[in-house]
């Protein structure tokens, strides 16, 4: 038994008195038990069912991890005290609030807040929980579990009922000030606890308390899964918003509404192929604006941007080359005034350095000799074929609409909604507002010159929203930077969803509030969630490698790409059948029937199957699997009342902890998104989008406090997931490069064999070893603890992570520096290499700079060792070295 008493000396009657309060508040929760409050795990029947039992485990009290204290001292009476250890405490505690509770499965929820209210004191070193506290520690339940003694993150917030109900902080404080006990929770009135949580669920749900009390959830969806949504939606945004945006217009022509239906609706005529004379009119209109749209939609596909880079002889992958294309493509369709086409095309060429080009060009161009006359006819090239034969004929359209069954309006709106999603989507992950801050029309967009030295040459133009951001600044109207990605996209969806000029940029429907906005953001961001794990490229790929089709033609290829052996596929495997689990529950949860009076009927017809036995198998094995045994014993009873109230609390439970897209959920994703925009494994749209922007883009964004607490969370995330990334790859030794992160990681797996204890060591490392993460062009910057005075960037024993430069990072302890670190380093030590080179500059100029190069030649020089495509760079780099050694007295 784990010792309650800190101190086994104690008074002999301070110790009965505890000892005999402790044993009466223990059979007063556990009427007639017959054992001890001194056991480690308390194990009852539940009151009402002796079948179910109740498990309430103390042991994780003695752990190093929840020890915020040695001993807490108690007063038992008058001038007698004694000493507790924090199980002591913990136990004594959970009978003080509880123990005129009778015994249910809830206890074990309120022993869990414990747990995590002792590891929340211990891992942030405080003695007492304050208010100033309060919004940190709620942050931490709404998204956290607490597991094998460690935080795990949450699929979603847990139900206000099963969680933050049962938090008791106030009790508790009135209890440890009652009891004279030095109080680790200071004075908390019910009015700061409310505010506090209300705070916390604005900042970490963008939901009220009232919302989150009456059973509102967020479902925390993550980088990790989120990337595969976004390139989905994106895939399936580029592949049909060519066709889609011409329906659109042609119907727009005819004076036909999507939203609106009538009795002598033309929709049937509109749709027959055969003697129509609105069919042929309606499909002379659609071919009219499908070559009139084709070229500028084609031009921004990711796939005719890579074309386009390797045809130019430029780097795919490089910081600048996507968003040179694109600002060129831009000026040329959109905006032909701000600057001129000729300006951005020499600036680019200007600062374009071919000596440290890694891949080879499939063509033998030589950009700094190329025309933007020549240019712009490679780009025609590439737009041609990329667009392919467009439906032009009458026959080929009416065929089109067939293969995406459209047979009238509402499959007409169907198709041009899922497209509308699709984008919507994908700029609500680029940008991170808020669900309410959609409703701006095109002109609220302002295109200025950028003037910044820095990236002009790739960067020619700078993007501002000038609209509202109503739950903050109300109808003030606010000046926020957005990308050029999130520009194009803005003005492609004007296209699509235009209608009588309704005035918004991104919605088919009339003028809204921001409240209606809100929930029209909110339905387009889940829409396509449900068939994504089933249509996405990558998991119909892996269905392939998987089930061994070989009659595939693309089989020998996948089998290449995924290596079953390796970590990542595994992953993505799981990945995969984890998300169509969850789909599938939550397809079940919304599935409808007709109703007796003709209405519809969802949840609440499901169970009545299920309790009747009439469910298909597959069904009634999901919710067999999810619901507890509580829940199934009490809906079988045969007494068990079921109405709608009671439905939607089984659906909450039946749904919890799956994935799930929403606004709020992409907000998340995109502090995460920020943090790891310099590296290599977070989607190539998210990649495409944020590659090129440094943290000045992003500082005023997140100044904002409810930002700031969101970054926070998104920064434990993407330690957890660099940890898990590189012991993967350690494991797997695809890798022979290690910067002095690496390094760590690799003496920290020595020794570890199983999944269990890698899993473990990512949990440790990822907790309790790094503090703090600052993401930058020339590597990711994880400070360690014990590393603070080896820090490059270390003064007086303190790390300073905002005098991050290349000549600190690139040979700090603490740097992790990859593959996709690669273009940022040489942008940001293009100045120490033209230094290097300048013979008519001293030596004593040249020796900063000449370190800052050395660093960096030995990153690359690790790079080269997994992957030989760095030996231009490499000579270049060693060339500038020996020209500034020859130059001077070295």
């Amino acid at each position: 038994m784990i010792p309650l008493l800190a101190n086994q000396n104690e008074d002999l009657e301070s110790i009965e008195l505890f000892n005999k309060e402790m044993a009466d508040m223990y059979m007063a929760f556990f009427k007639g038990s017959q054992k001890s409050f001194k056991d480690d795990v308390w194990e009852e029947s539940r009151s009402s069912d002796s079948s179910l039992k109740i498990k309430l485990d103390f042991s994780e009290f003695e752990t190093l991890q929840l020890r915020f204290s040695e001993a807490i001292t108690i007063k038992v009476c008058d001038n007698k005290t004694v000493k507790l250890t924090p199980c002591g405490l913990a136990k004594w505690l959970f009978l003080k609030i509880k123990s005129s509770d009778s015994v249910s499965y809830r206890a074990s929820w309120y022993l869990d807040n414990l747990k995590m209210l002792f590891r929340f004191l211990s891992d942030n070193h405080l003695a007492s929980l304050t208010v100033e506290d309060l919004q940190s520690y709620f942050g931490l339940l709404l998204t956290h579990d607490y597991k094998n003694n460690e935080f795990v993150r949450r699929y979603s917030s847990p139900a206000y009922s099963s969680r933050l109900k049962w938090v008791h902080l106030v009790e508790m404080s009135a209890v440890l000030r009652i009891y004279q006990i030095d109080p680790f929770i200071k004075s908390i009135s019910k009015a700061e606890l409310n505010e506090n949580l209300n705070k916390a669920c604005l900042r970490q749900m963008d939901m009220t308390l009232a919302d989150y009390q009456t059973g509102s959830t967020f479902d925390y969806l993550g980088l990790d899964i989120a990337k595969h949504y976004i390139d989905y939606c994106a895939s399936f945004y580029e592949e049909n918003l060519v066709f889609a945006t011409a329906l659109t217009q042609a119907l727009n022509k005819m004076n036909l509404d999507l939203h609106k239906g009538s009795s002598d609706s033309p929709w049937e005529d509109l749709l027959c192929s055969k003697n129509s004379v609105n069919n042929e009119i309606f499909c002379n209109h659609v071919a009219k604006f499908l070559k009139k749209n084709a070229n500028s939609i084609v031009a921004f596909r990711q796939e005719v941007l890579d074309e386009i880079a390797d045809k130019l002889g430029l780097e795919v992958n490089a910081l600048d080359t996507h968003e040179f294309i694109r600002a060129l493509m831009f000026a040329r369709f959109y905006e032909q005034h701000t600057k001129s086409r000729t300006a951005i095309f020499e600036e680019f060429r200007g600062s374009f350095n071919d000596e440290l080009i890694c891949s080879e060009p499939e063509s033998n161009i030589n950009f700094k000799n190329l025309s933007l006359e020549r240019f712009d006819r490679i780009v025609d090239e590439v737009i041609k074929r990329n667009k392919g034969d467009l439906p032009l004929k009458r026959r080929n359209i009416n065929n089109r609409l067939k293969s995406l069954s459209i047979s009238n309006r509402l499959d007409f709106k169907r198709f041009i909604q899922d497209v509308e999603a699709a984008g919507v989507t994908t700029l609500v992950s680029y940008t991170g507002y808020r669900a309410s801050e959609y409703g701006f029309p095109k002109n609220s967009i302002k295109t200025e010159p950028n003037f910044e030295i820095r990236d002009v040459a790739y960067t020619p133009f700078r993007f501002f929203l000038e609209w509202v951001v109503p739950k903050t600044c109300g109808e003030l109207i606010i000046k926020r930077e957005i990308t050029l990605s999130c520009t194009i996209l803005t003005y492609q969806l004007t296209e699509l969803t235009k209608f009588e000029e309704n005035g918004f940029a991104l919605f088919s429907k009339g003028k809204l509030t921001s409240v209606e906005a809100s929930k029209i953001v909110y339905n387009l961001v889940n829409r396509l969630w449900l068939e994504f794990p089933e249509r996405y490229s990558v998991f119909k790929e892996l269905d392939v490698v998987e089930n061994k089709d070989t009659s595939n033609p693309q089989y020998n290829n996948l089998i290449e790409k995924y290596d079953l052996k390796l970590s990542f596929v595994k992953e993505l495997l799981a990945l995969k059948k984890k998300l169509r689990y969850h789909c599938a529950i939550r397809k079940l949860s919304m599935r409808s029937y007709i109703g007796e009076n003709g209405s519809t009927v969802r949840f609440l017809r499901t169970l009545e199957l299920f309790i009747k036995g009439k469910l298909e198998n597959q069904d009634k094995e999901l919710l067999e699997q999810k619901l507890g045994p509580l829940t199934i014993a009490k809906i079988r009873e045969p007494d068990f009342v079921l109405s709608k109230e009671t439905a939607d609390a089984v659906r909450t439970e039946f749904i919890a902890d799956t994935h799930y897209a929403t606004p709020h959920a992409l907000r998340h994703v995109w502090a995460e998104a920020v943090l790891q925009r310099y590296k290599g494994n977070v989607g190539k749209r998210i990649r495409s989008n944020f590659k090129h922007m440094d943290n000045r883009f992003f500082n005023t964004y997140i100044n904002g406090k409810e930002i700031r607490a969101i970054m926070d969370m998104a920064k434990l995330t993407t330690i957890n997931s660099i940890v898990r990334y590189w012991i993967n790859k350690i494991q797997d030794q695809k890798d022979q490069y290690y910067s002095g992160f690496q390094k760590f990681i690799q003496k920290a797996l020595y020794g570890t064999k199983t999944d269990a204890e890698r899993s473990k060591l990512i949990e440790i490392i990822s907790d309790t070893r790094v503090v703090d993460l600052n993401s930058l062009p020339t590597n990711d910057c994880l400070l360690r603890i014990g590393t603070f005075s080896n820090a490059k960037c270390s003064h007086g024993g303190k790390p300073k992570p905002h005098l991050a430069k290349p000549s600190f990072c690139l040979g700090c302890v603490n740097a992790n520096f990859e593959a996709s670190h690669y273009d940022g380093t040489m942008a940001y030590i293009k100045q120490d290499l033209d230094i290097l080179r300048d013979k008519g500059l001293p030596f004593w100029l040249k020796e900063e700079s000449l370190g800052t190069v050395t660093k960096a030649l030995k990153r690359i020089e690790e790079l080269n060792r997994a992957n030989q495509i760095y030996g231009k760079a490499i000579s270049y780099l060693q060339q500038s070295i020996e020209i500034a050694k020859s130059n001077g007295a070295y």
